[in-house]
């Protein structure tokens, strides 16, 4: 039996995993994916997480990743503000400030949960994520307010 799988092993085992799966109406995604995670069988962990229906169920994993992208946009297309503050929450805790500010300024969707977030969180970096977001205009207005 072989264990040094290369890429393109894993992703085979992963095809003929997911055809004998077919009559498994109640196999969990998630958890292969982290069984594959942990033992270091990157590409096939994320091809059994890309089969998870759940949005929110995937998103810990994408955090555990640090694949910031994915579980921002997850969490925004659940329309849950709250969901999306965890996921800012874990990501301010996991990175400095400079590269949240970077990744959170790729995502104008959530701009406004930014902007909450930050206004209950790091208030003095507002400036910053506006001037990242090239917008003076909302600055001004924020100052306004």
């Amino acid at each position: 039996m072989k264990y040094n799988y290369d890429t393109s092993d894993e992703l085979k085992l992963f095809d003929d995993l997911q055809k004998k799966s077919k009559n498994c109406p109640d196999l969990s995604y998630i958890h292969l994916a982290k069984k594959a995670f942990k033992y270091k069988k990157k590409q096939m962990g994320l091809k059994f997480l890309e089969n998870e229906k759940s949005k929110l169920t995937k998103i810990p994993q994408y955090i555990e990743l640090k694949d910031w992208d994915t579980a921002i946009n997850l969490a925004e297309s659940l329309y849950d503000s709250n969901v999306i503050i965890t996921v800012f929450d874990k990501l301010s805790k996991r990175e400095n400030l400079n590269k949240f500010l970077q990744i959170v300024s790729q995502h104008p969707q959530c701009k406004l949960s930014v902007i909450n977030f930050l206004n209950n969180n790091e208030p003095e970096l507002i400036e910053t994520y506006f001037k990242n977001i090239k917008n003076p205009e909302e600055l001004f207005f924020y100052y306004l307010e």
